[in-house]
């Protein structure tokens, strides 16, 4: 990896992480050198981004449509084309070969929040600012943080790392990759990866952990 130029196509502003590289189209798919490389944010979101790409599968799934792209000429050496390679709630991969003739630029990155979090009990759909996301509980974990969650039948013994925050229906849920995964969880993946092309997440909302020296305080209650 290199920090003093940037390789690939460039950071996405108000990524949390960015990953770039210029590939080579080995007639395969894209292969990667160790230093045409290049991160950009903070430590742990960079951590989460590599465990996205390396140990949950969106690298492969990318190369995999690079392939079907290039099949379907809608990848060409001769043309300058950005497509995209993965996509889901919470990441996105991208790639061009800008009429290069061999090289193919790619970037990964983890997707710009753009809402504020409030910290409420409930959601209420006549009192929620536009671009607001609901958090129910007075803490919220930090990217790397090591977390509990009793709800999480994916997790052996429930723990949980967080790689970043995601919304949906004005919810804000933290997403996890699982520690010490159940047997059963390898399947799912790989049933949803067959069905969907897409990795399954692990998302924690407000009420569902607490770290695991102790009880988070829950804003309903107010309870340790």
């Amino acid at each position: 990896m290199s920090d003093n130029y940037w390789w690939g196509l460039g950071p996405v502003e108000g990524a949390p992480a960015t990953w770039g590289a210029r590939a080579i189209d080995d007639g395969e798919t894209f292969g990667l050198l160790g230093d045409r490389q290049s991160f950009d944010g903070e430590k742990e979101h960079r951590e989460a981004l590599r465990t996205v790409l390396n140990d949950m599968g969106v690298l492969k799934l990318a190369q995999e449509e690079f392939c079907r792209l290039k099949d379907s000429l809608k990848i060409r050496g001769d043309q300058d084309n950005l497509v995209t390679l993965y996509e889901d709630w919470f990441v996105k991969v991208e790639g061009n070969t800008n009429a290069s003739h061999g090289y193919f630029y790619v970037r990964a990155y983890i997707k710009p929040g753009g809402y504020t979090v409030k910290r409420v009990p409930e959601w209420d759909p006549e009192g929620m600012p536009e671009g607001t996301a609901v958090w129910s509980c007075d803490e919220l974990p930090e990217v790397g943080e090591v977390i509990y969650s009793q709800t999480c039948w994916a997790a052996e013994d429930g723990l949980l790392t967080v790689l970043g925050y995601a919304v949906a229906a004005d919810h804000l849920h933290v997403v996890c990759s699982v520690n010490n995964p159940v047997g059963q969880w390898g399947k799912q993946q790989a049933d949803s990866i067959e069905r969907d092309g897409k990795v399954a997440w692990v998302n924690v909302m407000g009420r569902e952990w607490r770290r695991p020296d102790g009880a988070v305080r829950s804003i309903t209650d107010g309870e340790e």
